[in-house]
């Protein structure tokens, strides 16, 4: 029998509804309406918690699909739909899957780049005035997202 591990934290259990009780070197947690949903005992600090039937009564969670972009850390928006799709994720909805126009504001400052202009010049000419860089035009109007 295969087993996946999951690090559940008891305040996000508290915080949708269910009630934690920490007994000795047991742990039961119950949902809203007192129905036993995981138990586990203690073993190497780590309380390992069995899984119940009822446990997607706690977990399950509806939100708009550039929410689910954020918390799930700036993911790609098909990715997300994928995995939702798919099933790959238990619990999780997208109420709305309308895909946003155009990117969010931190994935436009996270993909922005910087280079280090050099200040050393490599290639010398041969001759006087062999070559000459200038500004002839002046600042170009160039327009990003927000002035990044």
């Amino acid at each position: 029998m295969c087993q996946t591990y999951i690090e559940i934290s008891s305040l996000s259990l508290i915080l949708c509804g269910a009630e934690v009780c920490f007994l000795s070197k047991a742990c039961q947690v119950y949902d809203q309406q007192k129905f036993l949903v995981l138990e586990g005992g203690l073993c190497n600090n780590v309380y390992i918690m069995m899984e119940h039937t009822l446990m997607t009564r706690l977990t399950t969670s509806s939100a708009l699909l550039e929410l689910w972009h954020c918390h799930l850390g700036h993911l790609n928006i098909n990715t997300i739909i994928c995995m939702v799709d798919k099933g790959l994720i238990t619990g999780m909805t997208v109420s709305n899957r309308q895909v946003p126009s155009s990117p969010c504001k931190p994935c436009l400052e996270g993909k922005q780049t910087y280079e280090v202009i050099c200040k050393i010049i490599i290639m010398h000419a041969e001759h006087v005035l062999g070559h000459v860089y200038t500004d002839v035009c002046g600042p170009l109007p160039v327009h990003s997202h927000c002035s990044y």
